[in-house]
């Protein structure tokens, strides 16, 4: 015989689940016999304190396949309806159908668990990419690079702008992509709003990368790498697999045959696959009796490539001073006594110095931003305090060093 549940209980229920999107998750992945893992409960709870009105901008970065997109795109919109009923969401992607099918899924939810939210549906207005609830708040979504105007925001998503490495390398997409960001997207959120991009990086110069350069001080970046690296935001040990329930090693392996794609679609950290100025093949191991032999036999031309922690809003929270020598066969030898640690101006400062009397540099490259913008007048007082002169060239800071 089917019991009743008490009035009583079906009321706390429905307060829990709109008091709580963890609660809310729960409820709707039951019937599919899913329950969040690790990193979704990190999604949880970010997305919380974006409805909350703690966190105003945020982008989570993950591998393809962790099924951000279900917890962002899906599960987040009716669970925000419910606490913020009268917000207007806009929501983006690539692909016009993809951003389109998170919409109807959303719309379905909603009309699955209308007593549970507490509002339902518009009668006329309940299209997949475009509806409205009864009250007041809605949904609207578009391709990213559409026309957008006239759709205010409260809540944005941009939820993956590349769909391809073909679009990733190319300089005329990535452009347009940020011009519309800039001058459609952008513009149509209302002062207050919050703005979430759900992404896997494919280039250094995507659209991530460019906010970050410009304004990274404004975002809480959500990085979660397929193996972890350190200072792991879920506390992994350096390369502990992500979501191993579901992320095989075999997957793994093949994603890692392909270098490019390991280093931004699953660790999150896109580079060239060769470098600007060296190619891989070009690097050869020494020993220190090697170095010893040539730098007693003609010495080395030093030089220094240096990359400060002072920008805030950036993952780079190490300092970082690489030596390197010139022999007189124009090979070039990385040198072992490099400068990498999380220090204070007035330690990293010191320890330029030390170096700088060590290895006499030709040359110290440094970012501008570093240098002009931050510390330098503290490192010139410095230099003169030391009677250490170094010949710096400011470099401009665009991306990632």
């Amino acid at each position: 015989m089917q019991t009743l549940e008490s009035p009583a209980k079906v009321l706390l229920e429905r307060r829990e689940l709109r008091r709580s999107f963890r609660a809310w998750c729960l409820s709707a992945l039951a019937d599919r016999g899913e329950k969040p893992a690790r990193h979704h409960e990190l999604i949880i709870e970010t997305l919380e304190s974006v409805t909350r009105g703690e966190v105003k901008n945020v982008m989570f970065l993950m591998p393809p396949g962790s099924a951000k997109s279900t917890y962002t795109s899906v599960l987040y919109p009716p669970w925000h309806l419910a606490v913020r009923p009268q917000d207007l969401i806009l929501a983006c992607s690539y692909s016009y159908s993809l951003i389109e099918g998170f919409g109807r899924r959303c719309r379905d939810l909603i009309e699955q668990y209308k007593n549970q939210l507490g509002y339902t549906l518009s009668k006329t207005a309940a299209a997949a990419g475009d509806w409205r609830i009864s009250k007041g708040g809605g949904y609207f979504c578009a391709g990213v690079g559409s026309g957008i105007a006239g759709h205010r925001a409260d809540l944005a998503f941009i939820d993956d702008y590349l769909g391809s490495q073909e679009e990733a390398d190319s300089k005329l997409i990535r452009d347009k992509q940020y011009a519309w960001y800039r001058n459609d997207f952008w513009p149509r959120l209302k002062p207050q709003a919050a703005q979430i991009i759900i992404a896997n990086r494919r280039h250094e110069d995507d659209l991530v990368g460019r906010l970050l350069a410009e304004e990274g001080d404004k975002w809480l970046v959500i990085r979660l790498p397929m193996l972890a690296e350190e200072r792991d935001p879920l506390g992994r040990i350096s390369g502990e697999k992500l979501w191993p329930e579901w992320f095989t090693d075999e997957m793994v392996a093949t994603a890692r045959k392909n270098p490019q794609v390991w280093a931004g679609l699953y660790q999150q950290r896109p580079a060239p696959e060769e470098g600007n100025f060296f190619k891989k093949d070009w690097i050869v191991p020494y020993t220190l009796a090697d170095l010893a032999e040539v730098e007693a036999r003609g010495g080395l031309r030093y030089y220094v490539g240096a990359d400060y922690a002072v920008r805030k809003g950036t993952e780079n929270d190490s300092f970082c001073f690489l030596p390197a020598g010139v022999d007189s066969s124009d090979r070039l030898w990385v040198l072992p006594d490099w400068y990498w640690c999380q220090a204070d101006t007035g330690e990293a400062v010191d320890a330029q110095i030390a170096m700088a009397k060590r290895r006499k540099p030709l040359c110290w490259w440094a970012g501008r931003e570093s240098i002009t913008g931050a510390i330098e007048p503290f490192l010139f007082k410095r230099m003169r305090e030391e009677q250490c002169y170094m010949p710096i060239v400011e470099l401009s800071e665009g991306k990632d060093k």
